[in-house]
């Protein structure tokens, strides 16, 4: 009810998104809905989610979702797991024409290398940005998404 009373409200972020019962439920304040795919069962219904009405775009939530899966933090298995989510999550986003995706939050906050490499590791994958889970990370992001002088040159040429 707030967020269909607020017009500053463009659209609602939608954690744990497993249903799309859930979705109706968010998209029912007439605001589009970012779902976040952070779960085992969030990812099984990937197709399902991606296409129901009022979804503007997927978010993924990398952190929860390797929880879930039990996977061991950091490590390349689970890098490599993590990988293939963020693949059917842009595959699921580009099937149901959605605006690309965005990539999960990066939780060292103090390692802004660590995360300019993240979100331009996503941004090569075909994500969109990053969520952030610090005030302090936007300008990282922003300045990891812009596009290089050669990809400008290149855009106005083309």
């Amino acid at each position: 009810a707030l967020c269909q009373r607020h017009p500053g409200v463009v659209g609602i972020l939608l954690p744990k998104a497993e249903t799309v019962g859930q979705i109706e439920r968010a998209h029912a304040t007439g605001k589009a809905v970012w779902p976040i795919i952070e779960s085992a069962k969030g990812l099984a219904a990937l197709p399902l989610l991606a296409a129901a009405t009022g979804v503007d775009r997927l978010s993924f939530g990398s952190l929860d979702l390797g929880l879930d899966l039990g996977l061991n933090t950091g490590s390349a298995a689970a890098e490599q797991v993590l990988d293939h989510a963020r693949y059917a999550v842009l595959l699921h986003s580009r099937v149901a024409g959605l605006a690309a995706p965005l990539d999960g939050v990066f939780p060292a906050i103090q390692d802004t290398d660590g995360l300019q490499r993240q979100v331009r590791f996503a941004r090569d994958m075909g994500f969109a940005g990053a969520l952030c889970i610090h005030p302090g990370q936007v300008s990282v992001i922003h300045a990891a998404l812009k596009p290089s002088a050669a990809e400008l040159d290149w855009a106005q040429r083309v």
